[in-house]
């Protein structure tokens, strides 16, 4: 225990005694012990860790700025890296301040560290109830409305309440969202982590948009943008609407959802997996499978370009199949899906998937640094299938597309298969690297021309 302590502790403080697999013992610990943990790091919170953990469960497993909100409550251990970031974030602010529930409600515009993790907190302590959930709920309450003597509006007053469960409160920000006018950055302040929120919020805010027309300022159509993972270069407000229109009616009835995904459009079929991801990634990747084999390829697109988005073991293995699909507009999504990378498209970078959406992405990638990539789908055919798909792409990176939306376009990078082949390839065959060699780009090369070297016994 005391290991496991010291290592959480490590990787707030980015000292050596961080070891990420070890930190993730933490959450396999009998309650007991993981309470002296929490009362060793946290004094005055320690009573509420388990509840917070709870809550962070229940909620989307990823916070990634490129990845949307779904759930997997059937794979509660997607969490976990989320849990750990906010163990370490809230340690490393009850560092400096050691205080209640109560105290952090009112005093956290004031701490200029990660609020978003002390929303987080403040929202699973409402939804407990109780003494100290109700005092925080009202102090809440009356920060959000400028009445407080301490208190003031912030990214914990939003996600405090919105996170919650009690109807009042998400009145009390969509009046705000109304009031917002002019003042941009109170409305980007709600509305772009909207759909990490409570579900049924997520729906009212939604609904708001429509009937408000607030799809005409730019921070909402830049929040639809992360929400759906439209890419929108150009959008108009119409599109903005119909997308918003589209994911509130899937939302809201499961059976028209199902049959969009059966027979809809190619948008339709993608929306459609969407919305069962948001409740259950299980049931999206189950509807999404038998779609990948529709005469249609765009709608093969559409399965396999939701698959990308849902990003776990479980849609890379769904996925791994159409990467033999004979379009290739089926084939580079598939891809995504398998490497895990939704990220793809003719503006991004591997390097920014990294970066996290309002949520202490630095501890994330620190917890994650020892271990696995979790996205990675493990088996023997994944080597295979993807030097066959190398084999099949041009020498120069070029664009394909529209893909699933008109102005959707992807970027087929030969280099980037070669160098996830590499991952994969067989250990008792590393010499099968070779005919891939000549495809990577130059970082790739040199670690597989080390790993030859090491395998002939010319490097240590």
């Amino acid at each position: 225990m005391q290991r496991v302590a010291r290592s959480l502790l490590g990787t707030y403080r980015y000292e050596a005694d961080a070891q990420p697999t070890v930190a993730q013992e933490a959450l396999n610990l009998p309650i007991a012990q993981r309470r002296l943990i929490w009362q060793a790091l946290m004094p005055r919170l320690a009573g509420h860790v388990e509840t917070v953990l709870g809550h962070i469960e229940r909620g989307p497993y990823r916070r990634d700025a490129y990845c949307r909100a779904f759930r997997a409550p059937r794979s509660p251990e997607l969490t976990s890296d989320l849990k750990l970031a906010w163990i370490a974030a809230m340690a490393y602010i009850d560092e400096s301040y050691c205080q209640t529930p109560e105290w952090y409600a009112q005093s956290a515009p004031y701490v200029n560290d990660w609020q978003n993790a002390i929303g987080t907190m403040l929202a699973a302590i409402v939804d407990a109830g109780g003494h100290v959930g109700q005092t925080v709920y009202e102090t809440l309450i009356a920060s959000a409305l400028g009445e407080h003597e301490i208190g003031g509006m912030g990214v914990h007053v939003v996600e405090g309440l919105l996170g919650a469960s009690i109807p009042e409160g998400w009145t009390t920000i969509e009046r705000l969202l109304l009031a917002a006018q002019r003042q941009e950055g109170l409305r980007q302040r709600i509305i772009e982590n909207a759909d990490l929120m409570h579900p049924v919020a997520f729906m009212r805010i939604l609904r708001l948009v429509l009937d408000e027309g607030l799809a005409r300022f730019s921070s909402v159509v830049r929040a639809a943008d992360v929400w759906f993972g439209a890419r929108w270069t150009a959008p108009q407000v119409r599109e903005v609407n119909s997308a918003i229109q589209t994911a509130l009616r899937f939302l809201q009835d499961e059976a028209e959802t199902r049959a969009a995904i059966a027979s809809g459009t190619p948008d339709c079929v993608y929306l459609g997996l969407w919305s069962l991801a948001y409740s259950d990634i299980a049931e999206a990747i189950r509807a999404a499978k038998p779609v990948l084999s529709d005469a249609n390829p765009d709608r093969r697109a559409a399965s396999a370009w939701a698959l990308a988005q849902i990003g776990v073991n479980f849609s890379a293995e769904a996925a791994l199949p159409a990467l033999d699909d004979p379009d290739m507009g089926v084939a580079w999504p598939a891809f995504c899906a398998v490497i895990g990378a939704p990220w793809q498209s003719p503006a991004d970078s591997p390097d920014d998937v990294a970066s996290s959406r309002g949520f202490l992405g630095m501890v994330i990638r620190a917890l994650r640094s020892g271990q696995p990539k979790p996205r990675q789908v493990n088996t023997a055919d994944v080597f295979d299938a993807l030097v066959r798909l190398a084999d099949r792409l041009p020498p120069q990176r070029s664009a394909i597309g529209p893909v699933v939306f008109p102005w959707l376009e992807l970027k087929l990078d030969r280099s980037l298969v070669a160098a996830e082949a590499a991952r994969y390839v067989p250990k008792e065959q590393p010499m099968r690297l070779l005919p891939l060699a000549p495809m990577m780009g130059s970082g790739a090369k040199r670690e597989a021309i080390k790993d030859l070297a090491r395998h002939v016994g010319l490097a240590p």
